[in-house]
């Protein structure tokens, strides 16, 4: 069976063995004093890892539950069978001390929750010195730029000209935003903005399928599809930017 790459992260709580014959973990918020908007926080490292082509094994979803039924700072892969062979997620165990926990602020929460994601990255991986090369390169950057974090999506390239559609993952209850960068391969000069602020992030994916100059103006063509006619039936398409509104680089 071959690996996937890795699509997405999720957190869950429990404080009993996940195993089979018991509840399913349930989601953050009642055990454990964290915040929903924490999966913001895996959606970003996911996919900025996800770019970068992080094979994990025969799954994509990785679901962190982050446990008192084990000993603190432990990680193991939950003894709970998955419903299929070919099952697409595997749960994760995190050994938690509640206590220590509830004396966190909200930043401290927020490190917390990036040191855990990417402690499990490195457990899952193990000693492969290529995928511990990108799990350290996203680290690296997901501490630099934080929210700020750009992943790409699509780039069109000529011998004149390449253009690149990313997109930011906002903080939770605030828009995520569709970004361009035009570069002039002839002068080398860099031109960029927000074209779009998106309900949901995964929306950029229906909303950009194909990219084109035309009047100076940069045209995004949606993607055709009846899922995709329902996503972006909640903006103006197809999207469209003027090279005249971006800003230099």
């Amino acid at each position: 069976m071959k690996e996937r790459l890795i699509l997405d992260i999720r957190f869950f709580e429990s404080d009993k063995p996940n195993r089979d014959g018991t509840s399913l973990p349930s989601g953050i918020g009642c055990l454990i004093p964290f915040p929903s908007s924490i999966h913001v926080i895996g959606d970003r490292i996911a996919r900025k890892l996800r770019e970068n082509g992080l094979y994990i094994g025969t799954f994509d979803h990785v679901y962190i539950n982050l446990t008192t039924a084990i000993k603190e700072k432990q990680i193991s892969f939950s003894p709970r069978t998955m419903d299929k062979e070919d099952s697409r997620f595997r749960y994760i165990d995190y050994g938690v001390d509640i206590n220590h926990l509830k004396e966190m602020n909200e930043k401290e929460i927020e490190n917390f929750v990036n040191t855990v994601s990417f402690d499990v990255l490195r457990f899952i991986v193990g000693s492969d010195t290529e995928k511990l090369f990108k799990i350290q390169h996203v680290k690296e950057l997901v501490e630099k730029y934080g929210e700020d974090l750009k992943i790409h999506h699509k780039i069109k390239k000529t011998k004149n000209y390449s253009v690149k559609v990313l997109y930011k993952i906002a903080p939770y209850k605030k828009s995520s935003t569709g970004w361009i960068e035009y570069s002039d391969l002839k002068t080398g000069a860099v031109l960029q903005g927000c074209f779009v602020e998106l309900e949901f992030y995964e929306d950029i994916y229906f909303l950009v399928s194909s990219i084109a100059i035309k009047d100076e103006k940069i045209i995004f063509k949606p993607r055709s599809s009846f899922k995709a006619d329902l996503y972006n039936s909640r903006y103006d398409i197809p999207l469209s930017v003027g090279l005249d509104s971006l800003e230099r680089a």
